[in-house]
C-alpha cells in the first residue's frame, strides 16, 4: 500500500512543471496579398531568389557577400551558440557517472639479505546517479533553449534577406542609373544636332529665334541630367564595396562598366 501511495505522490509532483505550458500566439494572416496570387513561392530565406535576374555578375557578388559579411556571419555564429545551449540545457536531466580509483600499498620492508615483504591493494567504484526532475526544471530550460535556437534562425534569416535585399537593390540601382546615363547622352547628342541645324534654319530664314532658344533649352536640361546620373552611379558602386567589405578601388573598374539592367524572370 505504502508503494501505491509512493508512485501516486510521485505522479502528482511530476504534473507540477514549474510555470506554464508555452502557447504560442495566434497572428492570423491573409492567404495572400491583395496584389498577388496564390501561388506558393516557398521559403524565400532559402530560395536563390536572385538568380532570376540571370545575371552572372550579381550571382557572383551575392556568394561573395554571403561569405565575408559580418552580420550574416554573426547571426549563424548565434545558431551555433544556441545549439550548444540546447545540448546544456537537456544535459541536466541525464544520468551522471562518477567513476574512482585507489592504489594502496603497505608491508615491512626488511634489511639485506632478508625477505621483503609487501601488500598491494587496488580497489575501484562506480556511482550511476540520476536526478528525478520533478518540477521540471530542466525540461522548461529545455524548452527556452530551444526557443532561443529557433529565434536564432529565424533572426540569421532576417540578417540574410536584409543584406541581400540591399545587395541586389543596390546593383539593379546601378544598371539602371548606367542605362539612364547611355540614354542621356544619346538624347544629349541627338538634341545637339537639332539645335546645330536650327542654328542654320535661322540663318536661311526657315525658323525663328524662338526655336532656337527652345532647341537650346532642351540641350541644356539635358547637359543638367548628366551630372546627377554620374554621381548616382558611383554611390551605388560604392555602397555595393562597402556591403562586400572591400576597397572601393578593387570593384569600381569592374562595376562602372556597363551592362543591361537585370530584369526579373520569374
Amino acid at each position: 500500500m505504502r508503494r501505491y501511495a509512493i508512485l501516486a505522490a510521485l505522479s502528482v509532483l511530476s504534473g507540477c512543471v514549474s510555470g506554464p505550458d508555452h502557447v504560442p500566439p495566434e497572428m492570423p494572416l491573409p492567404a495572400k496579398f491583395s496584389e498577388g496570387g496564390a501561388k506558393n513561392i516557398g521559403d524565400v530565406s532559402t530560395t536563390a531568389w536572385w538568380t532570376a535576374y540571370r545575371d552572372r555578375k550579381l550571382d557572383g557578388l551575392v556568394v561573395q557577400g554571403l561569405n565575408e559579411n559580418l552580420s550574416v556571419l554573426q547571426a549563424l555564429e548565434r545558431i551555433n551558440a544556441a545549439a550548444g545551449g540546447v545540448t546544456v540545457a537537456g544535459a541536466g536531466s541525464l544520468p551522471s557517472l562518477l567513476v574512482g580509483a585507489s592504489h594502496t600499498t603497505s608491508g615491512t620492508m626488511g634489511e639485506r639479505r632478508t625477505s621483503i615483504g609487501a601488500t598491494n591493494v587496488s580497489a575501484g567504484e562506480a556511482n550511476v546517479s540520476w536526478l528525478l526532475d520533478l518540477f521540471g526544471q530542466y525540461r522548461r530550460a529545455k524548452e527556452g533553449a530551444q526557443a532561443s535556437l529557433d529565434a536564432a534562425y529565424s533572426s540569421a534569416d532576417v540578417a540574410k534577406l536584409t543584406y541581400l535585399q540591399d545587395l541586389v537593390n543596390s546593383y539593379i540601382d546601378l544598371r539602371f542609373f548606367q542605362e539612364r546615363l547611355a540614354l542621356s547622352r544619346s538624347n544629349l547628342k541627338s538634341r545637339q544636332e537639332t539645335l546645330d541645324l536650327t542654328k542654320f534654319q535661322l540663318e536661311a530664314g526657315a525658323a525663328s529665334r524662338l526655336d532656337v532658344v527652345q532647341a537650346e533649352g532642351l540641350v541644356q536640361s539635358t547637359q543638367a541630367e548628366i551630372p546627377g546620373l554620374e554621381t548616382n552611379i558611383r554611390v551605388a558602386a560604392h555602397h555595393i564595396a562597402t556591403l562586400l567589405g572591400q576597397p572601393a578601388g578593387s570593384l569600381l573598374g569592374e562595376l562602372l562598366k556597363g551592362a543591361p539592367q537585370p530584369i526579373f524572370r520569374g
